[in-house]
C-alpha cells in the first residue's frame, strides 16, 4: 500500500480524524468512506482502518519522541518519513496527562501553616429538655408496691 497516498486520501474526509466533525460519530458513513478508500488503494476498508490506526499510533508517538526536552538523555534519531505527510494531525492531538517523577517535574514549595499554640475557650454548658415521663410512669414513682423501710 503507498503510504503517502493513503494519507492524503484519509486527509480529504475530516471525519475520519476530526473530532469536532458533525459526522465524526457517524460509523456507517466512515466506514462507507474506508470501503470507498478500500477501492481505490484495491484492498478492504477494514485493512484500510487498521493501517489508518497504525499510523496515527505511530505520528503520535513520533512527535513525542521529537518534543523531547533537550538535555533529557534522548539519542540522535532518523526523523520517520512520513512525519511531514501527517503534520495535519497536529491540531487535533491531545497529549494524555502524565505522571510526575521526582527527577523530570520540579519541585513545588508547599507552604507550611505556622503552628500557633491553640487554647480552646471554654464553652457554656449545653442542657438537652429531657423527655417528660408518661403519666403511667409517674405512678408507679409515687405509690410504690412494697413498703420502703
Amino acid at each position: 500500500m503507498n503510504d503517502e497516498k493513503f494519507i492524503s486520501l484519509v486527509e480529504a474526509n475530516k471525519e475520519l480524524y476530526d473530532k469536532a466533525n458533525p459526522y465524526y460519530k457517524f460509523h456507517g458513513r466512515k466506514k462507507s468512506i474506508w470501503e470507498q478508500i478500500g477501492e481505490e488503494l484495491h484492498t478492504s476498508g477494514e485493512l484500510c482502518m487498521r493501517r489508518w490506526i497504525a499510523l496515527r499510533d505511530r505520528y503520535g508517538r513520533e512527535v513525542r519522541k521529537s518534543a523531547a526536552p533537550s538535555g533529557s538523555g534522548a539519542e540522535y534519531y532518523k526523523p520517520w518519513y512520513l512525519l511531514e505527510c501527517m503534520q495535519f494531525l497536529k491540531p487535533h492531538l491531545i497529549p494524555r496527562p502524565t505522571r510526575c517523577s521526582q527527577n523530570v517535574c520540579p519541585e513545588v514549595a508547599v507552604p507550611t501553616p505556622e503552628i500557633v499554640d491553640f487554647v480552646p475557650s471554654p464553652s457554656p454548658p449545653i442542657y438537652v429538655p429531657l423527655p417528660s415521663p408518661s403519666p403511667s410512669a409517674t405512678a408507679c414513682l409515687d405509690s410504690p408496691s412494697t413498703p420502703i423501710m
